[in-house]
């Protein structure tokens, strides 16, 4: 599928004069690169540049240059690095009032944020890149407004989460940015799913239709393919493995987490495994691997780490007492519910503060 986001920047380089435009666009290609998995040819448009030296003499193509070079970290889950290149360019950005790149890595930075859930800074950097945001920079509106979306959604704000989304979305069809709409049908699939197991793990009547989960699963998968994006090519199968757990294909996620759980660190996703353990060591209880299952469930523990989001401990240690008690070991299966509870609780506690820290900013326009 011809990327129309690719081709509209070849246009604009193609009638520009100018060898520095030319070079910011090209960068702009390259980010586009990265973000959808073709690493290589990002990084050979970025050599070329930055061993033409033209970036010494222009503040606005030395921001764009550690732009792209932020991306290409980001996008290999190399997320410390990533942030050294984006607060370098934001620095030369503010200096030089080169606006349109300031805004997007201010974006990203912030979603880099809420990835580790670093409350304090979400906030801060967002109202600054909407405040030098123009509304024809459309990555930047796209990914400002996709973050607020998923604070939302994680936070089960629904109503707040879909207007984001839709301002997301209609920002990535105005540029043709085919793969920022893939990371936005991604991590609605990936928030929903996540909702919906949270849910059933907690002992909550649940709220959203397992079939509809499925379905985005589904389409998730299937726009990758045809825009030939391969960034989410370890997330996109786990999420599917997740699918299959909810609709007790057991095997099936078993497989699809022995195939992908491998590909994780790669992908600056280490963090992740010991969840995913967890669940393999449930699909073991289920299908009556007792022995296979305890091991796993053992090795989910050790795995543990102070690095571990909230969430994810809690999901962790309530799959552990499911497992446990499948198998017969009720005294230990309290022990890892409590766990799990007390894990809920302060989960609940940080989504509070967390919606409170962008109350306010839905009232701006992006």
């Amino acid at each position: 599928m011809s990327s129309r986001f690719l081709d509209r920047l070849s246009a604009l380089v193609g009638v520009s004069s100018n060898a520095y435009d030319k070079a910011c666009l090209n960068l702009e290609s390259a980010s586009y690169l990265a973000r959808r998995g073709d690493h290589l040819d990002s990084l050979n448009i970025v050599q070329v540049i930055r061993s033409d030296g033209l970036h010494i003499h222009s503040s606005k193509l030395s921001a764009w240059l550690n732009f792209a070079e932020g991306m290409q970290f980001h996008c290999k889950g190399r997320d410390q690095e990533a942030r050294v290149k984006w607060s370098r360019c934001v620095a030369i950005a503010r200096s030089s009032q080169s606006d349109e790149v300031l805004a997007r890595a201010l974006a990203w930075l912030a979603f880099c944020d809420y990835t580790v859930l670093r409350i304090d800074s979400i906030a801060k950097l967002t109202i600054e890149a909407m405040h030098v945001l123009a509304k024809d920079n459309y990555e930047g509106c796209a990914r400002v407004n996709m973050t607020l979306a998923q604070i939302h959604h994680l936070c089960g704000n629904y109503t707040r989460a879909r207007e984001f989304y839709d301002r997301s979305r209609l920002a990535c069809l105005e540029s043709g940015d085919d793969v920022m709409l893939a990371a936005l049908i991604h991590n609605m699939a990936w928030l929903r799913m996540s909702a919906l197991r949270n849910e059933s793990l907690r002992g909550m009547q649940l709220n959203d239709d397992s079939k509809i989960v499925e379905l985005a699963s589904e389409s998730t998968r299937n726009y990758e393919s045809l825009i030939g994006s391969k960034v989410f090519d370890a997330m996109t199968p786990l999420l599917a493995a997740q699918v299959d757990i909810m609709r007790a294909r057991y095997a099936d996620a078993i497989l699809k987490i022995n195939t992908r759980i491998v590909d994780l660190p790669a992908q600056g996703l280490t963090r992740l495994s010991a969840s995913l353990v967890a669940d393999r060591a449930y699909c073991r209880a289920k299908i009556g691997d007792n022995d296979g299952s305890r091991a796993d469930a053992a090795i989910a523990i050790e795995s543990v780490t102070s690095e571990d989001h909230v969430d994810d401990l809690a999901v962790l240690y309530a799959r552990i007492a499911e497992v446990y008690k499948i198998i017969g070991e009720s005294e230990t299966s309290a022990f890892y519910e409590a766990k799990a509870d007390a894990l809920w609780r302060n989960f609940d506690l940080l989504k509070t503060r967390l919606l409170s820290s962008i109350s306010y900013i839905h009232t701006q326009d992006t």
